[in-house]
């Protein structure tokens, strides 16, 4: 299984403006057969959903607890939860109540696509203006992604 973050206009980090880029709109694609490629999750103020969602499956790991993530600047809600047997995270999309898509992925598979994304993510923001790391959003991110992987997802000293 694979995600990927798109985030509308990276460039703005190049710029003097780069902490508005948390204020950009992101799209997360899951990639888990070859070829097909499902959006799982849209919202605008992509800094605060990855936080909030995050959050989200740090607390359905800790307490078996089904979560709603509700997109920024769009009408949906994630609500998401973790089956026993076989253990699988459950992705649902609400749109006013009512679920138009549901997708479910392994357990594992999904939360090392997500370290994984995210790691490379942090990374590739960091490359492009290190000055991004000073950011509060950026803190917070890191410190809630790191969560899904034993290993560091960047050093503050680097």
């Amino acid at each position: 299984m694979e995600l990927k973050f798109l985030i509308e206009n990276e460039d703005i980090l190049r710029t003097a403006y780069f902490p508005d880029f948390f204020f950009e709109e992101i799209k997360i694609f899951a990639k888990a057969v070859k070829y097909e490629k499902i959006l799982l999750f849209q919202s605008a103020l992509h800094g605060k959903f990855l936080l909030n969602l995050g959050d989200a499956i740090i607390e359905i790991l800790k307490t078996g607890n089904e979560q709603q993530v509700k997109a920024v600047g769009e009408p949906y809600t994630y609500e998401i939860s973790l089956q026993s047997d076989p253990e699988e995270i459950i992705i649902k999309t609400l749109l006013k109540q009512e679920v138009i898509q549901k997708y479910s992925y392994p357990k594992e598979a999904f939360l090392k696509a997500l370290a994984d994304e995210s790691k490379h993510y942090l990374h590739t923001i960091k490359k492009m203006n290190p000055r991004i790391v000073l950011e509060d959003q950026y803190q917070l991110l890191a410190s809630c992604y790191v969560y899904f992987d034993d290993s560091p997802l960047f050093e503050f000293n680097s």
